[in-house]
């Protein structure tokens, strides 16, 4: 009895639309497959060097690994041009050695995207694309900022897949 319970409550709590904190789900907008698409270099809004240009390299790689979409770099040939912007990049920290020393941090990176057909008409909108990655702070500096762009190299791919699932 009890498990029937549970189970009909977990149906309606999924069913109402509730999801975890930090996830969201986005409606299937647009279709590119078999598109022409020109991604135009996404904006820094965080000011961390070259987070944009790590996230655009991501985005045109994910797209290409569909074999659905074709790319192209002139607006007059594309069906569709999608732009962006990174809009949040936070590193915090998430474990201390009994010193006080950082032992790992977690980066979080935030990108809006937006689809226009070739009309400047915007057919799709996804704002908040997100995800984390946690990585290990090192004593030499130099080597926790390669621990660090290694993560937004992830975090990059990461979102460009999911956006890319979204396109296609």
């Amino acid at each position: 009895m009890r498990i029937s319970v549970l189970f009909a409550f977990l149906v309606f709590i999924l069913g109402c639309g509730y999801h975890l904190v930090g996830t969201q789900r986005y409606e299937k907008t647009v279709s590119l497959s078999g598109k022409k698409v020109m991604v135009l270099p996404f904006a820094n809004r965080v000011g961390e060097p070259e987070v944009e240009s790590i996230f655009t390299r991501a985005l045109v790689n994910e797209l290409l690994k569909t074999g659905k979409i074709i790319l192209t770099s002139s607006k007059e040939d594309a069906d569709f041009i999608i732009t962006g912007k990174v809009v949040g990049y936070n590193r915090e920290t998430m474990s201390v050695d009994e010193k006080g020393d950082v032992l790992t941090y977690r980066l979080t990176m935030m990108v809006d995207v937006t689809v226009k057909d070739k009309r400047n008409k915007v057919v799709a909108n996804y704002s908040g694309l997100s995800d984390y990655e946690d990585y290990p702070a090192y004593e030499d500096i130099e080597r926790t900022k390669d621990a660090e762009r290694a993560a937004v190299r992830s975090i990059s791919q990461s979102i460009a897949q999911m956006l890319a699932s979204l396109l296609i």
